[in-house]
Order: C-alpha cells, then structure tokens, then sequence
C-alpha cells in the first residue's frame, strides 16, 4: 500500500508541474496553482482507481488450480488425485453407449 501511496503521490506531482508549467504562460499565477492543485488530486485518486481495476484483472487470471499448484510445488500427486478423484464424484455420470439394436428391439438389448 506505501508503493502505491508513492507511485500516486509522484503521478500527482507530475500532473501538478505540467499543469502549472503550462498553464501559467496564459493565466495569473494563482489560477495556474489552483488548476495544478485540481489535476494533482484527479490523477491522485485516478492512481487508486487504475490500481484497484487492475488488481482485479489480475486476479481472475491468476490460476488457483490444483495442477498449478502442483507443478509449482506446493501440493503432492496424492492431494491433486484426491481432489480430482471429489470432483470426479460429484459429477454427472458421463455417456454411456447403447447399440442401435437395442433402441429398436428392446426385448433382444442388453
């Protein structure tokens, strides 16, 4: 949160020098101030705004998956089989194939 505090505090500065530095060639010194102050605290919390957005995009694509964390290290083959083997459990039982001949014959099927 501080790096975020200082990466906010120097795009704010920034802004302030160019809007001031920019604006006081046309304007007296104290409306340069007060539009270097404005654009100081738009990219300020712009800053947090941007941070907060892309912490979020970030998060949906880190992978929490257990094969992730297996090939990083962090969980063994057992525990990954474990949880493969709940999911499997929990699931819908996959197609199972029925002959033709049985769909038309009923009494001669299996």
């Amino acid at each position: 949160m501080i790096s975020n505090l200082k990466v906010n505090i120097i795009l704010g500065f920034i802004t302030f020098l160019f809007t001031y530095l920019f604006s006081i060639v046309n304007n007296t010194w104290q409306t340069s101030l007060f539009r270097a102050l404005l654009g100081f605290l738009l990219f300020f919390i712009l800053g947090f705004i941007v941070m907060f957005i892309l912490g979020l995009i970030g998060a949906k694509k880190q992978e929490n998956s257990d094969d992730s964390l297996f090939k990083k290290g962090h969980l063994n083959e057992e525990t990954v089989q474990k949880k493969n083997d709940e999911i499997e459990l929990k699931s819908e039982p996959g197609f199972q194939s029925i002959g033709l001949d049985s769909l038309h014959n009923p009494g001669n099927g299996k």
